[in-house]
């Protein structure tokens, strides 16, 4: 395998792109399959990547290690010092993603040996993570909106005189209005193509993926609301055959490059128009904290709305939106308390306060 940074699938030993296609095996009827033939493409990409990065690590340590069988070579000092190595400077997340990522991908191709130590390593690694406060960058889905309307708007506008500049813009705020009602996940938004993820529903729109195309491997329908397939018909039918080769490609976010617009490209995107709007560079993920916390202050009952509107399979994975929203309606009842406290002992004060003596004359 040559020695690179990050080598690609073709360089690695025979025997780890053997592993590997068993372990991604389709399944049928009578079989269920290899162990991560159920994973999404997304998830694919991720452990690819870092086991790609382990193996660009042997080679560098000691390419002969390459020759062993893959299990092999995945020995408890062998990792520590792999992350040890690799990770340094880096946050603790990132020590955590990589030891993850290596896990994830021996267990599924190499299923029958025992990596609960690896398991146990990453948990340990996880709690060592230090969770940054999102309330920062927690912009409600109205203000999101409002933005999302603005720049559709203004670009309408200014569609005459700087055409490409408008037609820009004009996207980018169908994207974060669109994301604005409808939370959805980095690589579901980026992969809407017409006809097939975005489809004609009555006089309106909806958004339809099937079980594989979503990350808990179920089916996702959602309507878009009247007001937002207004701004849509009109991004359809003039903003994007603006767009260089649109005609060529079904993807809904056309690009200048001419061709639809990456997970990273629509990542960037937002954020540059939300920090050059509202000071706060806000992110997808952000998005759906969002979302979920709006619904926690607004509806103590809203559980399971918050669980379908981000398409999650179970509701712990939700509840800790709902955890955001306690905490701090916690601190403002605690300000209140607090505030009544003091209005109650100065209230005292005054009236224990021994009336003035008079003067004399």
């Amino acid at each position: 395998m040559p020695s690179r940074s990050t080598p690609t699938f073709e360089d690695w030993p025979e025997a780890d792109r053997a592993a590997w296609a068993q372990a991604i095996l389709p399944g049928d009827f009578l079989d269920e399959g290899g162990p991560a033939s159920g994973w999404s493409p997304e998830t694919r990409r991720k452990v690819l990547g870092g086991y790609a990065r382990w193996l660009a690590y042997l080679s560098r340590t000691d390419e002969s290690l390459l020759d062993l069988p893959p299990a092999a070579r995945v020995t408890s000092p062998m990792v520590r010092q792999y992350l040890a190595e690799a990770c340094v400077g880096m946050q603790a997340i990132s020590t955590w993603n990589f030891a993850g990522q290596l896990h994830n991908m021996m267990r599924v191709t190499a299923p029958n040996q025992n990596w609960g130590w690896l398991k146990a390593l990453v948990a340990r690694l996880a709690r060592e993570i230090r969770p940054k406060s999102k309330y920062g960058k927690l912009v409600g889905a109205p203000t999101l909106l409002a933005l999302g309307t603005r720049l559709m708007d203004t670009a309408r506008d200014a569609m005459n005189q700087r055409r490409h500049a408008a037609a820009n813009q004009y996207r980018d705020g169908l994207l974060i209005a669109l994301l604005a009602h409808r939370p959805l996940r980095r690589a579901n938004i980026a992969a809407i193509r017409i006809g097939v993820h975005l489809v004609s529903a009555g006089r309106g729109y909806a958004l339809v993926f099937a079980a594989q195309e979503t990350k808990n491997r179920r089916p996702l329908e959602m309507s878009l609301p009247a007001d937002l397939a207004l701004y849509l018909e009109h991004y359809l039918t003039v903003i994007r055959p603006r767009f260089p080769r649109a005609s060529s490609h079904d993807g809904l976010w056309a690009s200048e490059k001419g061709f639809s617009m990456d997970p990273s490209a629509i990542y960037d995107r937002v954020r540059r128009r939300t920090r050059d709007a509202l000071g706060i560079a806000v992110n997808l993920h952000s998005i759906r904290d969002s979302a979920a916390t709006l619904l926690a202050e607004e509806d103590v009952k809203g559980h399971n709305n918050a669980r379908d509107l981000l398409g999650h399979a179970r509701f712990g994975t939700t509840e800790r939106h709902y955890i955001h929203s306690d905490r701090r309606k916690a601190v403002i009842a605690n300000q209140l308390v607090l505030r009544r406290l003091r209005e109650q002992h100065g209230r005292t004060q005054r009236m224990r306060k021994p009336a003035s003596e008079p003067t004399s004359s």
